[in-house]
This record gives structure tokens, sequence and C-alpha cells, in this order.
């Protein structure tokens, strides 16, 4: 045996990644993978630092064989390892004790860990040569997590793969249930001091892994296959073709699959049937925002790099009833002298004043504005974003809106901003076009609020 080779063995008895490295294999060539990807480190650096965690990831991200690798490697470590997997399901906890016997078959495993050997195995349970006598615990069991199955068993260490399944989280009942059976595995089996590591997909906002993802001591991180601005984070499985594929089917099902953010009822806060009356509005010949008050409204970007954020532009009329009219709707990358030369030309042509977010650089590029144009820079921040998007909806589920359809249909940049608005929450990043529309919604009301002038009554 080389130098290099016994380097790496010895690497990887301590160290996780290393030892990733050599027992992975791509599962399309079959080779052997070189180097780990990003959010694939990221995960084993949360599993080895914290001992609660939960990781929302993308189908087809290696969430499921990356877990095995860890029970592999902990019970190669420690012959008396107690080790759980614990799923929806039978079945799908069944498919990772597979994974995990696939691993600890291979021959680089048994390299690093000779003593490591499998010496009873079935599809429930594992248990390795080094492993006591005297424990009575095998050293790695599947199972449905309920007590049921699992009487008697202490755990070290709990790897729970897919415990949110359809079925529940069809029902505030079904997710209550799945909740308290958890917590009930978990605090009568695991050891104390030991870890509890949820890897899934994005199934509902209410679902097992989302609220322990909010319980104190427990570290959520999502891992989706689509960055902010569409390009894949994992090309090896998601292709920027597939990725356009997913987003074709709509932005609710792009949002779930493709940025791990569930949409479900309780996440909705622009109803389809709210924006639908908006459009129709648009598309209402007698509703006309001619010689309305016109406020333009940006959410800028500083930069204009190829994984920069896009700048937001819209323009509400407003009529003397109070209507609110979204005639236009702009997203793009412009550096901050052409930005300010956009809203500035719009504002002149319109006779609107301009606002801008001031957050970060925008109080600059509000600034240049001010130089040349009516301009009111308006700082965002959690208490009046809050604000804003309630006042939205509830316009918006008042029938004030017309968003403008001129052509009868929405345009290019409408359909993104309506895409920001079918998936939007308060957790998640704001689409750009939908926070200037934000920013627009507090200027007109601000706007509505200022005194107007007019003759006193007794003067008439």
């Amino acid at each position: 045996m080389s130098f290099l080779r016994s380097a790496k063995l010895m690497r990887a008895r301590s160290d996780l990644e290393a030892f990733a490295v050599l027992v992975l294999t791509d599962e399309t060539t079959g080779k052997p993978i070189r180097t780990l990807a990003p959010h694939q480190e990221s995960m084993i650096r949360r599993w080895l630092k914290r001992d609660r965690t939960v990781s929302i990831a993308s189908s087809g991200m290696g969430k499921s064989i990356l877990a095995a690798v860890l029970i592999a490697w902990l019970v190669g470590q420690n012959g008396s390892t107690r080790a759980a997997i614990l799923s929806g399901t039978k079945e799908q906890a069944q498919k990772l004790m597979r994974l995990v016997q696939i691993v600890m078959r291979h021959p680089a495993y048994l390299e690093v860990f000779p003593h490591a050997v499998i010496d009873r195995c079935t599809l429930d349970e594992l248990s390795v040569t080094s492993r006591p006598k005297t424990q009575k615990d095998m050293n790695v069991i599947a199972s449905a997590y309920d007590l049921s199955s699992m009487l008697g068993s202490r755990i070290d260490v709990a790897v729970c793969d897919d415990v949110a399944t359809t079925d529940s989280v069809r029902t505030l009942n079904a997710r209550d249930q799945a909740f308290q059976n958890f917590l009930a595995v978990t605090s009568s089996r695991i050891e104390p001091g030991g870890a509890v590591h949820v890897v899934n997909t994005a199934l509902h906002s209410d679902d097992l892994p989302h609220r322990l993802g909010r319980l104190p001591g427990w570290d959520l991180q999502r891992y989706p296959a689509a960055d902010a601005n569409g390009k894949p984070t994992f090309p090896a499985r998601w292709s920027a073709e597939k990725i356009a594929a997913t987003a074709a089917l709509g932005p609710v099902v792009y949002a779930r699959e493709c940025l791990c953010i569930p949409v479900d009822a309780s996440t909705l806060v622009f109803s389809q049937e709210v924006i639908d009356v908006a459009l129709r509005n648009g598309c209402t010949p007698h509703l006309n925002p001619a010689g309305g008050r016109s406020i333009i409204a940006c959410d800028p970007a500083w930069t204009v790099g190829q994984n920069s954020d896009e700048s937001g532009i819209v323009m509400v009329t407003i009529d003397g009833a109070g209507n609110r009219y979204l005639t236009l709707v702009e997203g793009g990358k412009w550096n901050p002298d052409q930005l300010a030369d956009r809203l500035v030309a719009l504002g002149r042509a319109n006779r609107a004043t301009i606002y801008v977010e001031s957050n970060g650089a925008g109080s600059v590029i509000a600034g240049i504005i001010a130089k040349r144009a009516p301009c009111v820079a308006l700082p965002t921040n959690r208490t009046n974003r809050i604000a804003r998007v309630e006042a939205l909806s509830a316009e918006l589920a008042s029938g004030r809106w017309a968003f403008f359809c001129p052509l009868g249909y929405p345009s290019a940049q409408m359909k993104k901003l309506l895409d920001d608005m079918a998936i939007f929450s308060l957790e998640a990043h704001t689409g750009d076009r939908l926070s200037a529309l934000l920013i627009a919604c507090e200027a007109v009301r601000a706007f509505e609020a200022k005194p107007k002038g007019g003759v006193f009554p007794w003067r008439r």
C-alpha cells in the first residue's frame, strides 16, 4: 500500500468528509467522486457541530446516501454506537438501511475500519463484529418513528430520513399526531448527549421537520436545487434544463421542488382569487387610470454581477376614487447611474414622485435621483414590511387594484411579479418586483393621508 493511500485511510477514520469521498460513487457513471458538492460539505459540518439539525433539500441532492455515510462512519469509529434510522414509514427506513449496508460493504470501508465487519444484517437491523458482546442493542435499526416498533431500544444517534409524508401533512390533526409521536420517541429513546438529524424534502410549512426547526436548540437549513437567480446549485443532478422544465409547471411547484419553499394554504398571503380580480380589473375598459396621480417605486440592486439580484420598478396610478392601477412592471440589472437615469426618465414623463428603498446602497441611489427629480427614500424593516403586506393584501381583497393588461393578458414582466406573489412568504426572500410593489403600496397610502387643499364650507 502506498504512503498516499495510507494517509487517505488514516484521515478518513477521523474526518467524515474525507471518508465520504472514499466510499461515495456517482450513481449515473458508477465512478468514484473526487470532491463533495458545497451543500454536502455543509450538511456534514452541521451534523458534526450540532446535535439537533434539520436539512430541507430538493430531491436528488444526495441527502439519503450522505445520511447513510454518516451512520456507517459513526459505527466504524465506535463499535458500541447505537444508531436508529427513522422514517415516516418502515419501508422508507429499510431503503436507507440498504444504503448503509452498501456503504459498509464498500472495499474502502473495510480498509478504513477493518474491525467493523457486518456479522448480522436484515432490513430492520445490523450489527458489526466490533460491537461489545455485552451490548444488547444492535448497531443500526430501521423503523417508523413509533414506540411500538422500538420497544426497549436505546439510541445514541437518530438519522431521520423523509419523516414527513403526504399523509402526515394532509390535515392539522395528522401534523399534530406526527409531531407528538416523534417527540415521544426522541424523548424516551435518545440517550443523554445523543444526536438527532432530520433530512427531508419540502412538503408543508407546518410539517414535522419545519416544526422541529422552530424549536429552541434546533438548526434548520435549506439546500435548494436552484439559487435565487434560478441557477443550478448541484448541476450533477439538476441541470439548467431540468430546472427550466420544473419552472414551467408553475411557481408553486418550482418553489417546492427547486427552492425548498413549501407553498400551502397556511403560507399563501396573496391568494390566486384576489390576483385574478386585479387582472380582470386591468382588462376592464371603463376602468382607466388617465388623469390620476402616479407614483414610481423601486427596489434597487447595487451590483450587476451574474449572481446579483435584479432591480425592481413599478408605477402605480391612483384615481379620484382611490383605485390603484399597476401600469408598469420592470426588472433588470442596471448599474446605479443607469438605474437613476431610468427612474428619472419615468418620473419626468409621468410627473411622478419616485420612491426608492433606502436599505444598504439604496440611499446612495436615492440621493443621486433626488438631485434631478422628486424622490423619497423609504427604509424597510420587518415591522413596516409586514404593514405593507397587510395593506396590499387588504386592498387586493377589496378589489381596489387593477393590474393593467392592455393586450388582455399579463406581460412577461407582469407574469414574473405574479409568480413572486404566488409564492410569497414573510420568512423567505421577496422577489424584486414584489418588493417594489410593496414600497409603492406604502407610498400610495402616504399620499392619500396628506391633507388635501380646498375651500372652507362657510366660504362657498
